[in-house]
Parts: structure tokens; sequence; C-alpha cells
């Protein structure tokens, strides 16, 4: 509770206690039933009200405690938030990383393969059987096909670590 809202009650059953002897004090000497009956009322509504005044500085000190702890837990939730974001960042930049450099290993071979087979199909290297030439041929398709998924992936880990530069230029549709 806060020292603020346990002085006001203090007060107002200080305020309480004097009306209470006010009360009493009033009743020895009071001259009339009508005017006893009215102090009566009076002291009754007086104590009503302290009595709810009281339960509503109770209820609203217990409402702020609740508030505070709701927004403890909150700027709890949003460190670990920004915890993770930061844990997420890394990983995203530690698989960029590992997607790169796989790629430029895959690069390498891939190209090979590409580059002989064509030789091979251009006959380079001297004339080519016919019944290797489809074999060959299919090796030359799907390194050309692996190569370009190599860039497409090289391309792509540019785009994410925003290395990649762009032209722009205009043309004619």
């Amino acid at each position: 509770m806060h020292i603020v809202h346990l002085k006001k009650i203090r007060v107002v059953k200080i305020a309480l206690v004097l009306v209470v002897l006010l009360f009493i004090g009033s009743q020895l000497i009071a001259p009339s039933p009508v005017f006893r009956l009215l102090e009566t009322t009076v002291f009754v509504f007086v104590c009503l009200f302290v009595f709810v005044y009281i339960r509503s500085i109770k209820a609203a000190d217990a409402a702020e405690e609740r508030i505070e702890e709701l927004e403890h837990r909150v700027r709890k939730t949003e460190w670990k938030l920004v915890v993770a974001r930061e844990q997420i960042q890394v990983l995203d930049q530690r698989k960029s990383e590992f997607v790169s450099i796989v790629s430029h290993q895959l690069r390498a071979p891939i190209t090979a393969v590409k580059g002989y087979s064509s030789m091979l199909l251009e006959e380079s290297y001297g004339k080519l059987p016919d019944r290797l030439k489809e074999p060959i041929h299919k090796i030359f398709l799907s390194s050309k096909r692996a190569a370009e998924m190599v860039a497409d992936f090289l391309d792509l880990t540019k785009i994410e670590q925003g290395t990649i530069m762009y032209n722009f230029s205009s043309v004619d549709i």
C-alpha cells in the first residue's frame, strides 16, 4: 500500500473518532429526542461514508499493486523479446553466411562438370559415340540447373545481407 493512502486512512480514522466523541458528547446535552435522532442519523451516514471510503482506498491500492505487477511482467516479457530478436538476427546472419559459403564451395565443381560435359558435347575431345550423347546431355542440363540454383542462393544471400547492387534503367516495354 502507498504511504499516501495510509495517511488518508489514518486521517479518516481520526475524523471518525472525533465524530464519535462529538456524538457521545452531544447525546449528553441533547435537548430533545428528535435532535438525538437527527444526530444519530448523521452519525450513521458519516460512519458509512468513512467505511466505504476506506474500502475504496484499499481497493484502489490493490488495483495499483496489480497494475504494477503487470507492468513489471510486461517489461520482463519485452526484455525477453528483445533478447530473442537479437538471437534470431544472429542466427539469420549465420544462416546467410553458411548458405554463401556452401554455395561458393558448390559452384566450382558444378561449373567444372558443366564445362567438361559441354566440351564433350561439342566434341572438343574427339568424336563422341552416339550412345553417350544423351547421358552427357542430361549431365550438362543437370549441372546447368544446379549452377543456376547455386547462383540463385548466392543472389538470395546477397539480398538478405543487403550487399546486392541494383542497376535500374529505363526499358521500352
